[in-house]
């Protein structure tokens, strides 16, 4: 019983001696500051799903909404599919598999931060396609509330070995 008053008393001298109020410590506004004193905004990412005026190539730029999104994916399904190379190597080790890269599109409609994800043999499939993302051109920035932000996004790559029909680019 000794034990446990001791541990109930010094845990009480604690609890109260952390909660009590310091009047040095009291920050109370000045009448005269009206607007947030923060002078830029943060440095985050807005999900591409939700952007209200999406990063978009140079072609879209002028589309709005809906339009604006399907000249995005239609352009950048042009750009993967000219610029796709199955690698050699993983060729020749029957190597496939669905490869993620997720990036940055940034304020000034440049790539960056660039990961990926690949299945566990697959790094020449995560290295092409990180080239073909990074052989992207330069967007137009993405906007929210009429200001650019850095938009995240994610591009799925599926890499499937050819049938002996197929024809393969080297």
């Amino acid at each position: 019983m000794k034990k446990i008053t001791l541990v109930l008393l010094v845990f009480l001298s604690t609890h109260f001696s952390f909660s009590q109020n310091n009047e040095d410590s009291i920050i109370t506004p000045s009448k005269e500051i009206s607007e947030p004193i923060y002078t830029e905004e943060p440095d985050y990412e807005i999900p591409f799903t939700v952007l209200e005026e999406i990063p978009n190539f140079e072609v879209c730029k002028d589309l709005k909404n809906q339009d604006a999104r399907n000249c995005f994916s239609e352009n950048l399904n042009k750009h993967i599919t000219s610029n796709f190379i199955y690698p050699k190597e993983a060729l020749e080790a029957k190597i496939q598999g669905r490869v993620v890269v997720m990036f940055i599109i940034n304020k000034k409609g440049e790539i960056e931060n660039i990961k990926v994800r690949g299945p566990k043999n697959g790094i020449l499939l995560e290295q092409e396609a990180i080239r073909i993302i990074k052989a992207l051109p330069k967007f137009s920035p993405g906007k929210q509330r009429e200001k650019s932000v850095n938009v995240s996004y994610a591009q799925p790559f599926n890499f499937v070995l050819p049938t002996q029909s197929s024809e393969i680019k080297e």
